[in-house]
This record gives C-alpha cells, sequence and structure tokens, in this order.
C-alpha cells in the first residue's frame, strides 16, 4: 500500500467506529458507478455514526483531501467519484423513525409547498442517509403512507442521494422534488462541524445563524439575476437560490442544500414529509405512429390532472418486446412511440370516467393515438409500470459494441416545447451519425436520451464533447435546463457555468460561504475547474494479454506493449483458467456489466444477492467482481492481485446462487467471473488441505472403497470418531 493511503488509514482507524479501507482492491471497487467514469479514490469510509462523518470531515480538512459522499453507487453522472475520500454512507446508516414534536426542532412548520403531501408534523419521518428508497416506502405502506419522489432507481437509491440530487421520478406532477419534501437536515460541514438545518433567522448566534446571514447576503446582493433566471427558463437540480428565503424572513437552509449533490456538506439525516396513498389508481398505455405525435399527446393528457406522464420510444418498445413476452402481447408492433400515464382519484367510478375521458379525447376527438388500452387493476397496472421502469437498465442486453451512453440524458424544458424539442435533438444526431434511446417524464418535459456509442473506440470519444454541447444549446434555446433529477456529476458540471450566466457569481459565493476550502466533490456542479463529459471516462480496452495455455485469447493494446518496451518491464499477462469463448469473451463479460447498481435490491419481490441482502457492503454486491476483474483487465490492478487474500476475501461472498445472473438487466455472469477469480487465487496460492480433501472427495472415497474394515473400525471407534468430527 502507497505511504499516503497507509497514513489514512491507520489515521482514521483508531477515531472512528466505522471501517475504513485504503488498500488497492477495495478503493478500486468503489472507483466507479453507474456512469461511464472511473477515478480511485485514497480511501472509503464507512461510517456507523454522524459522529464518524465528522472526524473524517474534520481531518480532510485538516490535510486539505477532497471528500465525496456516496450512497449506492447508482448515480449516472459520476456525482460520487473522486480522487479523495469516498464517503460511503449506505453500509451502516440506514435507520428511520417516525417523527415526533418531542424531537425539537427537527421538523419546524411547513412554508406551505408541499404540493399534495400532508404536511402535519405527525406524518413526517426521520431519515438516515443510507436508507434505502424502496424499503422505506414498504414501511410507510403498512401506515398508509408513502415518500412521493420515485427516482426509477428507487429500489437501490439511498435518501442522501434522493435530497443531494433533489430527485423527482415519474410522479413529480404529484409530488414534486425532494427539495418540497424536506423539513430538516442534520449536515456535516466541510470543517466537521455537526449542525442541524432547517429554517432559520438572520438573528440567531449560531453555525446555521452565520450561515443564514450569508445566504440572505448573497440572495440580496443577486436579486436580479435570481428573479430573472427562474423566470426565463425552466430550472431542474442543482444549487438553487429561488424560494429559500421564506415570507416571514427566514432562511431555509434546509431547502437550499437539497439539491447540492454534496458540494456543499454531508447530509447524514433528514426529517422530510410523506403522503398518503392513493386511494384507487388506474394506468393508460396510448400508442402513436409519430414520435412528435406522442409528445403532443403526453401534453394534453396533463390537462387531464395526470399525476405521471411516461414517454418511450420505438426501440425502447423494440427491446421491450424482446425481454418479456408479457409486454409482446400489449405492444402493437408499428407503434412509434408510447405514452403512459397515470391517474388517482377517491373512487373508483370517478378513475374510470377520467380514463375513459382520456382516451376519447386523444384517440377519436384528436386522433393523436391510434390505439390505447386501460386498467385500474392491481396486477395490471404493475406491470404497466414495470415496461415504464425496466426496459432502460435492459438496454445494456443489447449485443454489439455500441452501447447506449448516459452523458446527455439529463435535460428539462417546457413540456408543450417537447415535440421541438425533439425534432431538433434528432437533427443534432442525425449530423453526427448517431442514434439514442428517446425516454421522457413528458408532463413536466424531463428528457432523457442516451446516444449509443463505443467507448472503446477513439472516434466516438471524441464526440462526446461537442454533441453534448450541441443539445444543450437545443435545450437553452428552448428555455430549459441541463441537469433535472440525475445530478451534474463529470457529466454535465462543465455546462453549468454558461448556463447560469449572470448567476454564476452567486453560486460560487454559497459555494464560498459553505467550503472556503473547496474540498466537498470538487470539479462538480459550482466549480471553476468543472471536469468536462470527456475526461476520466472508464477503461474499457483491454490492457494485458489473456492466454489459454499456449494461445492467445486477447491481445494487449499497442501502448501497453510500447510502454512494456520502452521500460524494460516484461509485458502483463492473464493466464485464465476457464473457457470463455462460448457466448461472451472474458472482455465482453466484465465490460457488460454497466455498475447499475440493481443487484444491491433487498425488495422481497426481486431474485437477488443473498450475501448483499445479508451483509450488505459493496464488496458483497455482485458487481464489485465484474469491477475488480475489469481492473484487472483494463490495467488498473496488477494481475498479482487477484492473488491477494483481499481478492479471495471479495470473491468468497458469492456462492454462486446465480440469482444476480437471472435478474441481471445486462445478463452479465457474475458467477463464473467469480469463479475466475477463485481459479487465480488458487493457481497461484494452492488450497489449504481441508479444501484440497473436500475437492477430492471421489478419489478419497475410491481410495477408502478398497480398505472397508478399515473404515469400519473407525466409524465404532468412540475416539475416532470425536477426533473426526473436529479435524
Amino acid at each position: 500500500m502507497e505511504p499516503e493511503r497507509k497514513r489514512i488509514e491507520d489515521d482514521l482507524r483508531g477515531v472512528i467506529q466505522g471501517d475504513v479501507f485504503c488498500d488497492p482492491l477495495t478503493t478500486q471497487l468503489y472507483a466507479s458507478d453507474a456512469s461511464i467514469y472511473q477515478i480511485r479514490p485514497l480511501g472509503v469510509v464507512r461510517p456507523r455514526l454522524a459522529a464518524d462523518v465528522a472526524v473524517c470531515l474534520g481531518y480532510a480538512h485538516e490535510h486539505g483531501l477532497s471528500v465525496h459522499p456516496r450512497g449506492a453507487g447508482s448515480g449516472v453522472a459520476g456525482e460520487s467519484l473522486g480522487g479523495g475520500l469516498v464517503i460511503d454512507l449506505s453500509r451502516y446508516m440506514r435507520r428511520w423513525r417516525r417523527w415526533s414534536p418531542s424531537d425539537g426542532k427537527d421538523a419546524p412548520p411547513s412554508s406551505g409547498s408541499d404540493r399534495q403531501g400532508d404536511a402535519s408534523d405527525e406524518h413526517a419521518v426521520r431519515v438516515q442517509a443510507g436508507v434505502v428508497l424502496a424499503a422505506l416506502n414498504r414501511d410507510l405502506a403498512n401506515r398508509g403512507r408513502i415518500y412521493g419522489p420515485d427516482p426509477s432507481t428507487r429500489s437501490v437509491t439511498t435518501m442522501g442521494s434522493v435530497l443531494s440530487v433533489n430527485t423527482s421520478g415519474s410522479h413529480y406532477l404529484r409530488s414534486g422534488s425532494a427539495r418540497q419534501t424536506v423539513r430538516a437536515v442534520e449536515m456535516v460541514l466541510p470543517s466537521g462541524e455537526l449542525v442541524e438545518l432547517s429554517r432559520h433567522s438572520v438573528s440567531e448566534d449560531s453555525v446555521a445563524g452565520r450561515l443564514a446571514r450569508g445566504v440572505q447576503q448573497i440572495i440580496s446582493t443577486h436579486e436580479s439575476p435570481i428573479r430573472r433566471y427562474h423566470v426565463d427558463r425552466l430550472v431542474g437540480n442543482g444549487l438553487r437560490l429561488d424560494d429559500v428565503i421564506e415570507p416571514d424572513g427566514l432562511v431555509n437552509l434546509a431547502r437550499l442544500v437539497t439539491g447540492s449533490q454534496g458540494t456543499l456538506g454531508i447530509i447524514t439525516e433528514a426529517t422530510i414529509s410523506t403522503e398518503p396513498l392513493a386511494a384507487y389508481r388506474g394506468v393508460a398505455l396510448l400508442f402513436f405512429h409519430r414520435l412528435d405525435s406522442a409528445a403532443r399527446g403526453a401534453v394534453a393528457a396533463v390537462g387531464h390532472q395526470v399525476v405521471a406522464c411516461d414517454l418511450m420510444d420505438r426501440r425502447l418498445l423494440e427491446i421491450a418486446r424482446e425481454s418479456e413476452p408479457a409486454f409482446a402481447r400489449i405492444l402493437p408492433r408499428d407503434a412509434e412511440a408510447m405514452v403512459l400515464v397515470e391517474l388517482q382519484a377517491d373512487s373508483l367510478g370517478d378513475l374510470r370516467s377520467r380514463l375513459q375521458a382520456l382516451e376519447e379525447r386523444l384517440c377519436q376527438t384528436e386522433k393523436l393515438a391510434f390505439a390505447s388500452t386501460t386498467t385500474v387493476d392491481r396486477h395490471q397496472r404493475d406491470l404497466f409500470w414495470a415496461l415504464s421502469r425496466q426496459v432502460i437498465p435492459r438496454l445494456y442486453r443489447v449485443r454489439g459494441e455500441q452501447g447506449p451512453i448516459p452523458v446527455v440524458e439529463d435535460v428539462i424544458v417546457p413540456p408543450k416545447t417537447l415535440p421541438s424539442v425533439l425534432t431538433d435533438v434528432q437533427d443534432v444526431l442525425k449530423r453526427y451519425h448517431v442514434t439514442a434511446t428517446v425516454f421522457a417524464h413528458a408532463g413536466h418535459g424531463q428528457l432523457q436520451l442516451r446516444p449509443f456509442l463505443n467507448l472503446a473506440s477513439e472516434q466516438d470519444r471524441r464526440i462526446l464533447l461537442p454533441l453534448s454541447l450541441e443539445i444543450a444549446e437545443v435545450v437553452w434555446r428552448h428555455g430549459g435546463s441541463v441537469g433535472a433529477e440525475h445530478g451534474a456529476g463529470l457529466s454535465r458540471s462543465y455546462l453549468q457555468q454558461r448556463q447560469l450566466g449572470d448567476l454564476w457569481p452567486a453560486v460560487r459565493q454559497l459555494k464560498q460561504l459553505f467550503d472556503p476550502k473547496g474540498l466537498m466533490n470538487p470539479g462538480k456542479l459550482a466549480s471553476d475547474t468543472a471536469y468536462r463529459c470527456d475526461q476520466h471516462l472508464r477503461s474499457v480496452a483491454t490492457q494485458i494479454r489473456v492466454v489459454k495455455g499456449d494461445r492467445e485469447m486477447i491481445a494487449a493494446s499497442p501502448a501497453e506493449v510500447i510502454h512494456a518496451e520502452s521500460t524494460g518491464q516484461p509485458e502483463r499477462k492473464l493466464p485464465i483458467v476457464q473457457l470463455w469463448g462460448e457466448g461472451r469473451s472474458i472482455e465482453q463479460a466484465v465490460r457488460a456489466c454497466n455498475g447499475c447498481g440493481r443487484c444491491r435490491t433487498t425488495a422481497p419481490d426481486q431474485r437477488q444477492c443473498p450475501m448483499f441482502r445479508v451483509i450488505g457492503s459493496e464488496e458483497a454486491s455482485p458487481r464489485a467482481k465484474a469491477n475488480l476483474l475489469r481492473a484487472v483487465l483494463t490495467g488498473e490492478l496488477d494481475p498479482n492481485d487477484l492473488a491477494l487474500d483481499r481478492a479471495k476475501e471479495i470473491a468468497d461472498l458469492c456462492f454462486g446462487c446465480h440469482q444476480c445472473r437471472l435478474e441481471c438487466p445486462a445478463s452479465v455472469d457474475i458467477p463464473k467471473i467469480v469463479t475466475e477469480i477463485k481459479a487465480q487465487y488458487v493457481a497461484t496460492n494452492g488450497l489449504p488441505l481441508s479444501d484440497l480433501l473436500a475437492s477430492r472427495v471421489d478419489q478419497i472415497s475410491a481410495a477408502a472403497s478398497r480398505f472397508p474394515w478399515f473404515a469400519n473400525l473407525l466409524i465404532k471407534s468412540t475416539m475416532a470418531r470425536w477426533m473426526l468430527e473436529r479435524t
């Protein structure tokens, strides 16, 4: 281990109750997430308490180390990646409770902007940052409540991430975004101070009061740009200064830090409002011959008080048909686009009549949709929603060198401009000879575009930046914003200064107020030196020779060969043990894992890793094994690292149940990857005697059968049986 990493590990292990890892294998597991980026951190800390987080940030502040908070690592913009200390809040900080008035200032009075959620104190809950959103909602459902914002990755997304990126989801039209639900947050500032932020007076003599005074001064200084920016453009997430000063003059710091994406501090706990479950829910699928007709149909559907409105294009529908027979039965072959809408009502009769009115308008009156199907049945409704929520992860099952790249997927535009925006975006894609999938929360104008590119191709890497810029120009021209619910991260932070314009100085002053040393998630969101979208791309090209016996399987890149010759070092190679020629090669198998994190789910109705459900650590997740082997193939780790005890510890967290292979959206064969890692360890270190005997039981039994009298003698002996049981 490098001296700096060793020092950090030794320093922190003595002062916190949580885990600290600075070894090359564990840090490599945290070098990537669900994005296309990769940055290996100096160390990983998994705190048990908020006090652990405070100690870590105090240590980082003293030694000038950057800090990067992380939940499930399901972000597609690389917002949790960085070269300093990664703080994994998902491992231990997973408790929640109902808020009680006796808790004091945790839940201040509502400001009246809580949408349809019930903002009364008795329905607020207090959650730690590592609580999984889907698990929270399963518990809340037993009380007739739900947390409204619902990102598509809610089965693994943690509440800290929900608040940090100000997520919304399909039901934004009903529930708004996380910013409207937050009541108070417990936050660790970059200096290591642990503070409770809610609504504060500028006259308070406290850390929160000091921050409130600073925020008020920034807003008063830049009042005109703030007002003009939020009038001229539909705003997504990020550092937002609107609605922070409330009518009574209090500064709502909890709302301010929601959406800050770890750049102002680390949220460790929060008090959030919940809303009642709907009495009756109905879903309609509407099918269109043209994508622009579908966009116009979605805008028209919003007038029927829908609570959700999602749009999918032809490519997504084709993948849905191929992946599930149930989807093939309900999706017309000639549909170029589909819009899914949900309505809610207090009575079944009212719900049915509203669904019928919606169908009649779009199919008969305006003749936008050529077919439709509706349901109020729970199981059928869940199937329709599965169509919307499961298809995008299954994009990664598409074979070929090109894959769907999440780099320009998160923009928001005024809903009425969506048809023209889609047309202009298609023109941009045509100029670059690129195809893309289109998915949209069309009811509120949030658009997700995933172009098909090959990151192993230098030519495709070169067009990432200009393609991203041109699509951003289209969005800005129509009064929209880049960044809606997925965070800016490494993908879109470089666009923030240009997007904010006159408001940029205010955002920089806000960053300076909270984080004067610039140590919190640097290079993201509010940074003058933000990373570009084509920097720190995840390595995909194989850098070592992969051989099977005397046969070369995959050659190293020319750069690796030249480096080895110039330095006089032997060319690195990995003699693989298994046959990988059928179906996917070893390189294709590890590249197929995009790190989406779906294998971290603990939902009772999904089959996934039972080991992760019990342990809950990143190394227990199936994707960790793919990340480990990919790092060896791409040169981030030495092949000899697979012979380390730490590699065996990670591999031993899989016992080959194959649940992950069956449920993985990309069908990655994790058990075979694990077997290869274990075989590499055994090839170097051999087997311990107990494992050797267990793996050769057929040979031992065949030999023992030649001496039955001796075996019978041992079985009859009490002393011999006692020795056998213990050895």
